[in-house]
């Protein structure tokens, strides 16, 4: 009896199968949305209490209104006071008209004086510092005349033997702080303003009873805040490199291309440049922020990423895509466990439950000494290192804390 027919339609039939199953297994991730679409949506900065955030499953900020600088800067044990430092364009700051959160950036646009400005924030991964490309486009029909003034702001200390509580400290004008009042929120405010100070109406105790207050609430400008005599500055080649005076924290700054003048302050620079754009033409601005101890290897690290910042701003965007692909994958390197995949027709209930396990991705910390891993629920302005596991015991067993 020939079998070999048989044993030919059996290795087929094997194969298909074989095929089938494969091709199952593997289609299944096809569910998983982008995460350019999640959730990504532009929003009115008028209709913003909040602005985006940035984080880099190290450290935090917020972005600000004006099209790059950033506060509450926390990257344990590095912690950041009032600001980054604003563009201003051809002598004023523009303020931004719309926010677009996405896990691995902050995106900030403006149309202004025929002008068109957008830009990108990001934290570069697992390191204490700041990306940021600003593009500016001639939106009027003839050549015009761009003068950029760029502040760069490395208020910056290590508070790495003082205790982290929920109001995690910071420094001020006059040195380390963990006071929340309303002097760096007024300076995040009001930086269109030609005044420092205003009136209000405070409730305080008063022999034990509520009593109305006024107050003069009294907040430091951008020029005062860049003489502080907490800091000293000093050019090494492009890079600006901030000593702190008080701790060991060490920041640098650095601009991707040439032909700028810089100016010395204390707690950093102004970077000026001059240029002709013809209509419709666009400029792009890119520049770092590293902060850490060691002088030397900051001035090496900003070298090195100045001149390949492309590639690693990209790699930015490419890790976080590759760890959110990975959380759906059993026996992946992020967690003991995996979130399951739902599949559905219904884009609403897609994008609900896929915006958890998102979150859960953007608040991952692995720079913490006291667990390999866990999740801040806290911050940019509050509790910039703390985690909470609050009735989230099913999410735990289903994902495992790693």
């Amino acid at each position: 009896m020939n079998t070999r027919p048989a044993m030919a339609i059996w290795m087929v039939l094997f194969v298909l199968i074989f095929t089938a199953c494969t091709q199952t297994k593997d289609s299944i991730y096809q569910n998983i949305p982008s995460l350019d679409d999640m959730p990504g949506e532009w929003v009115s900065a008028d209709t913003v209490d909040m602005e985006p955030s940035i984080r880099n499953f190290r450290g935090q900020a917020l972005t600000n209104r004006d099209i790059n600088s950033v506060s509450w800067f926390a990257s344990a044990p590095y912690s950041g006071g009032y600001h980054t430092g604003r563009l201003r364009i051809n002598g004023e700051t523009p303020e931004v008209s719309d926010f677009r959160w996405q896990a691995w950036q902050a995106l900030r646009k403006v149309e202004w004086k025929q002008w068109k400005l957008e830009s990108s924030t990001r934290m570069p991964i697992s390191k204490d510092g700041v990306m940021w490309e600003i593009t500016i486009t001639n939106q009027s029909n003839e050549e015009r005349a761009l003068d950029l003034e760029l502040d760069m702001i490395g208020f910056i200390s290590n508070y790495e033997n003082e205790e982290w509580q929920w109001w995690y400290p910071y420094p001020k004008m006059d040195g380390q702080t963990t006071t929340r009042d309303e002097e760096v929120e007024n300076v995040r405010k009001y930086f269109n303003e030609d005044f420092t100070s205003i009136e209000t109406v405070a409730t305080e105790l008063v022999g034990g009873k509520p009593q109305q207050v006024k107050k003069t609430l009294r907040w430091s400008s951008d020029e005062e805040i860049l003489q502080s005599d907490k800091y000293s500055s000093s050019m090494n080649g492009q890079v600006v490199l901030v000593q702190d005076q008080e701790t060991s924290a060490q920041t640098v700054f650095r601009i991707a291309d040439s032909g700028w003048d810089y100016e010395l302050f204390n707690s950093g620079a102004v970077a000026r440049k001059s240029i002709k754009l013809e209509a419709r033409q666009s400029y792009t601005l890119r520049y770092l922020m590293l902060t850490g101890d060691d002088h030397a290897q900051l001035i090496s690290n900003a070298e090195q990423q100045a001149a390949n910042f492309s590639s690693e701003f990209k790699r930015i965007e490419e890790e976080w895509k590759s760890r959110w692909e990975q959380i759906f994958r059993p026996e992946n390197e992020l967690l003991s466990g995996a979130f399951p995949v739902l599949e559905t027709e219904d884009s609403l209930a897609k994008r609900v439950y896929y915006t958890g396990p998102l979150t859960m991705l953007y608040l991952m910390n692995t720079n913490l000494p006291q667990h390999e891993k866990v999740f801040i629920t806290g911050g940019p302005r509050w509790g910039g290192i703390h985690y909470f596991f609050l009735g989230y015991h099913r999410v735990v067993y289903v994902v495992g804390g790693g």
